[in-house]
């Protein structure tokens, strides 16, 4: 049997060991160096396997290099099995699988972190992005639409949340659906917003213009005499 003094030293020879690979395979990774830094984490994760992080140093490298597929089982690796970080490995799951053309695969990743931290509003911009890649209008303005009422509710978090930003994500929808009209309410409702009302009448004659017979020229028409304002908060009503 090993004495305690043993143990100490053999633990503190293995953490030395751990942190010289991850030094080296950060001073590689930093000077473009990726085999060498791959290298270096991987021994790291050899010394230390159940460390998530250290799995994300490696898959940061592999994709760096350009090893796009090993690097994404990598991070789905941790996604699946990772503790501390788990959710922080999906979320840049979803930021590749959004870069890489597929979206959809990164819907059911965003949807966890949402529920779990209900303040944070990027993530469902971002949900709303995703739904509309792949041309799934229905489930994009459904997500908008929830943003728009957490705002109008004041809910924690979305207070901080501008209204032009809404707006300017309703008009990147709509016109990438081909909605160039209500895009074009959408731009004149955010110049309103920002007290420029000149532009707004503008951008609202270019949507009558375009589609003279359609609702959201109705709308813009209206705006046009009666400058569009804030939608009133819940705790303003009176």
């Amino acid at each position: 049997m090993r004495t305690p003094v043993a143990v100490l030293l053999s633990v503190a020879c293995s953490l030395s060991a751990g942190d010289n690979w991850i030094r080296e395979g950060n001073e590689a990774f930093y000077n473009l160096d990726y085999d060498q830094s791959i290298a270096a984490y991987e021994k790291a994760v050899a010394a230390s396997p159940d460390d998530q992080i250290l799995h994300n140093h490696v898959a940061d490298a592999l994709l760096y290099r350009g090893d796009k597929q090993r690097g994404l089982r990598t991070i789905e690796e941790v996604a699946v099995n990772g503790k501390a970080n788990r959710v922080d490995a999906r979320i840049v799951l979803c930021a590749l699988y959004r870069r890489e053309g597929r979206a959809t695969r990164a819907i059911p990743l965003v949807s966890q972190p949402i529920r779990r931290y209900p303040r944070n509003y990027p993530l469902p911009f971002e949900m709303a992005q995703m739904y509309a890649s792949p041309g799934n209008r229905r489930n994009a303005l459904k997500t908008l639409g929830e943003i728009r009422r957490l705002k109008q509710e004041n809910a924690p978090g979305y207070e901080r949340v501008p209204w032009e930003k809404i707006y300017y994500e309703a008009g990147n929808l709509e016109f990438w659906f081909d909605d160039l009209d209500r895009a074009l309410t959408r731009q004149g409702q955010i110049y309103d917003l920002q007290n420029h009302h000149n532009l707004a009448v503008k951008a609202y004659r270019q949507a009558v213009k375009f589609a003279p017979e359609a609702e959201a020229a109705r709308e813009s028409q209206h705006y046009i005499n009666s400058p569009y304002t804030r939608p009133v908060r819940n705790q303003e009503r009176g």
